[in-house]
This record gives structure tokens, C-alpha cells and sequence, in this order.
């Protein structure tokens, strides 16, 4: 097991700490479902990698780096997360 130290950006904190993505409701309908998908895909790879996002932390509030769970690149907020990588075998 190792302790890991991710960037995601807002709305992949928020369904971290709420599971629930009717916050997307605010967008067009097309951007909806493409920003659900993302997010999803995105936290089940970092499932499948084995890791588990378990606290959140500091937000930088503008920042062009990619999101490490949903992998966007669009410029926006950055928390900082706290994650254990266990080995996937």
C-alpha cells in the first residue's frame, strides 16, 4: 500500500466527497452527459488502478494542469487529494 498525493479538478472533487453529479444539471444537456462520462470513466480508472481517494485537501483556484482522475485539461480549480494505491495484481 502506498500513500499518493493526486490533483483533480472541482467537479471531480465534488462527486468524490458527494457521489452525485446532478450539480452537472446546470450545463446544456450534451455537456452534461459528456462531463458525466468523463468523471465516471475517470474515477473507475483510478478504481481499476487500484486507488482509492480518501481525504481532500487544499484547492488551487485556477490552474491549467490536468485533472489526474477525469483527465480534462480545461484551466479551473485543483484539490488536492490524498490517496492509497494498493497493488492490483
Amino acid at each position: 500500500m502506498e500513500v499518493i498525493n493526486l490533483k483533480i479538478c472541482q467537479d471531480c472533487a465534488d462527486f468524490q466527497f458527494s457521489g452525485d453529479l446532478s450539480f452537472l444539471s446546470l450545463l446544456d444537456e450534451e455537456t452534461e452527459v459528456a462531463r458525466e462520462k468523463e468523471i465516471i470513466e475517470g474515477d473507475n480508472r483510478l478504481v481499476s488502478d487500484g486507488i482509492s481517494i480518501t481525504g481532500l485537501g487544499d484547492t488551487e483556484e485556477f490552474s491549467i494542469d490536468q485533472c489526474e482522475s477525469c483527465l480534462t485539461k480545461l484551466a479551473g480549480k485543483r484539490v488536492k487529494a490524498v490517496a492509497i494505491k494498493n497493488k492490483v495484481d
